[in-house]
């Protein structure tokens, strides 16, 4: 079989209505959560359906920080009967702008029925996909993306690294960083040589601009969308790589969003038409869903965090508010402390495994890091590996162990990374096995 197959796209707007729906979404430690009160852009749920009968494989990826809500297994489940497929076949991920809907780590539920909205909208998308299915011929292109991306956690002389988002100085710094700044686009085309739909793997935080009171897909949707305009009837979806430590290179404004979204606009048209290639083989067309169990970190005990309380409460009162430092945000590190001890003592961390051929897409169930993305895909030497971070869940970061001596926002006690130093490697080890039991297969 050449590189040919059966493949529909669709988007469906999953914006919520905010005069009938109370949203929130992320904000800094003393504000957490912060409504909704505009949409700067809408959001969508994009699908892809490839393949036929009970072999179809479906890819969707959604506009949101990650799935709080449920709406990915409330979907999988609906998807998986509408279209009589397994669940390993239904790849679901999030893009993570941080201007989208959330409850529960933000401390609140309110608009918690945001969920089944986003639900329906995921499974609207994928059953219109369905709908226009087509024959087509698929290429892969990929180019670097320079001027977009910043490693947020340069090492310090010291050892440690700098307080997340403070300016540093050079002459301080050990080491800025990995930072992956390759795109790949897998482009479907009809047998006319119209572009309907495609792949965009790229990591980048949706942070350009966050803490807003406006919905927004951040820069790389706005990117995505842009280029969508300009042709007929394309839908791209954007799944994002190992970025738990890359942020845009410009952040914080309405100036910095429209710089970086002008850049990732005319990084993907540079991919989309420079150095296009055919893909010879799609098949075999394998799936897997699995999950790691994985050990919760250690907090202190209850006595010593009650009277760490009492000190930085008296501190805090005293000081003033900052983003990521000062007493009032440890007396907030503490709260999460306690939260991560009453989490239970192992939790599961899912992964998915798509395969077409040559090229694999590995979604995991956290925020992956630059090094461990660019060591799952050394794995697997002559097939190109696409990790996929916040697909199925959304365990948190996945620190190496490195990482929790330095310190910095990520590896922080807290609900946005429970798991402990070492599992973040064991789950590596585990996925690399996979992939390279997945190749022996075919070679025999």
């Amino acid at each position: 079989m050449t590189g040919s197959i059966r493949a529909g796209f669709s988007k469906v707007d999953i914006t919520p209505r905010l005069d009938r729906v109370e949203a929130y979404g992320i904000g800094y430690w003393y504000d957490r959560h912060v409504r909704f009160t505009g949409v700067r852009d809408p959001l969508f749920a994009r699908a892809l359906v490839s393949g036929v009968g009970p072999s179809r494989q479906v890819v969707v990826s959604v506009d949101s920080i990650f799935d709080s809500y449920g709406f990915t297994e409330n979907a999988c489940a609906r998807v998986a009967e509408a279209l009589k497929i397994p669940l390993e076949n239904i790849f679901i991920t999030c893009t993570h702008t941080h201007s989208s809907p959330l409850i529960d780590r933000n401390n609140t539920r309110q608009g918690a029925e945001y969920g089944e909205i986003a639900a329906d909208g995921i499974v609207q998308s994928v059953l219109e996909a369905v709908e226009t299915a087509r024959d087509t011929w698929v290429t892969i292109a990929t180019g670097r993306i320079e001027g977009v991306l910043y490693n947020r956690r340069p090492l310090l002389k010291d050892g440690t690294i700098a307080e997340l988002h403070r300016p540093v100085a050079e002459a301080d710094i050990v080491d800025p960083g990995p930072v992956n700044d390759l795109m790949t686009m897998v482009t479907f085309r009809d047998g006319s040589g119209l572009r309907i739909g495609g792949l965009c793997h790229f990591g980048i935080h949706g942070v350009a601009t966050q803490c807003s009171e406006l919905l927004s897909t951040d820069c790389m949707g706005r990117a995505l969308q842009a280029v969508e305009q300009e042709h007929t009837s394309l839908v791209l979806l954007h799944l994002n790589g190992a970025c738990g430590d890359i942020d845009p290179a410009a952040m914080g404004d309405e100036d910095a969003l429209r710089e970086m979204t002008a850049r990732l606009t005319a990084g993907i048209h540079d991919v989309m038409n420079t150095g296009e290639s055919p893909i010879s083989e799609l098949t075999p067309m394998t799936a897997l869903r699995r999950s790691y169990r994985a050990k919760r970190r250690g907090t202190r005990d209850r006595q010593t965090l009650k009277q760490e309380r009492a000190r930085l409460a008296a501190a805090a009162a005293a000081g003033g508010m900052q983003h990521h430092s000062g007493a009032g945000y440890e007396l907030f590190l503490l709260a999460e402390e306690e939260a991560v001890a009453a989490l239970p003592e192992q939790f599961d961390i899912s992964y998915q495994v798509l395969r077409w051929g040559g090229m694999i897409l590995v979604g995991i169930g956290g925020e992956v890091f630059t090094r461990s993305g660019l060591a799952l895909q050394a794995a697997l030497p002559g097939f190109l590996v696409l990790p996929v971070g916040l697909t199925g869940g959304a365990a948190g970061y996945l620190p190496l162990t490195d990482m929790y001596a330095q310190g910095g926002y990520e590896p922080a006690c807290a609900q946005w990374c429970p798991i402990a130093p070492g599992e973040a490697e064991l789950l590596f080890e585990q996925l690399a096995k996979e992939l390279r039991a997945l190749a022996q297969v075919e070679a025999a």
